[in-house]
């Protein structure tokens, strides 16, 4: 949700030069964009997560910190795919953006097999991948296995957010004054 449909608005669809136009200012419509890519990847989550519990897959009171933690990974993911949205002028670049990073981090970050099956070099380069922290904070929670290592998921994911959401504003008042 990051990427395409804000690619769209500020490209093709100038919303963004429209919205401008009102007294709503550019940091509003970057968090609004977030917030929307958060509260969908939310509402996706929940029915996920309902339907973990309607199959008696969660075993653990936790897994109702699943949703804060959705919201937290859905904000850090939403704020870097902004930043590629606001240097990205061609959408063939989203396209290889999405061949060449996003599905490898997919398969690679640990979601589907464990990172100790990867080879000893593999591994640290894994570990550098938001979804990778998403993805071991939301099996901690839901699968119970709760430490003080998911801490260090949420400042990865809490920092990356900060960071990204300010990059990614800074980003776009560049490109409207350009």
């Amino acid at each position: 949700d990051g990427f395409f449909g804000p690619f769209f608005k500020l490209n093709w669809m100038k919303t963004y030069e429209g919205i401008l136009t009102t007294p709503v200012n550019l940091s509003d419509i970057v968090v609004g964009e977030i917030m929307w890519a958060v509260m969908r990847g939310t509402i996706y989550a929940a029915g996920f997560l309902s339907v973990m519990i309607a199959l008696g897959l969660v075993h653990s009171a936790w897994a109702v910190l699943g949703l804060p933690a959705v919201m937290l990974s859905g904000a850090a993911l939403a704020s870097g795919a902004m930043i590629l949205t606001a240097v990205t002028k061609e959408i063939s670049s989203l396209e290889k953006v999405m061949t060449l990073v996003v599905f490898p981090l997919f398969l690679f970050s640990g979601t589907f097999y464990p990172i100790y099956l990867y080879p000893d070099w593999l591994r640290p380069i894994v570990q550098l991948t938001p979804l990778y922290h998403s993805a071991s904070l939301l099996r901690g929670l839901t699968t119970g296995v709760v430490d003080a290592s998911l801490l260090w998921h949420v400042l990865y994911l809490g920092s990356m957010f900060v960071i990204c959401i300010a990059v990614t504003i800074r980003l776009m008042r560049r490109r409207f004054t350009d």
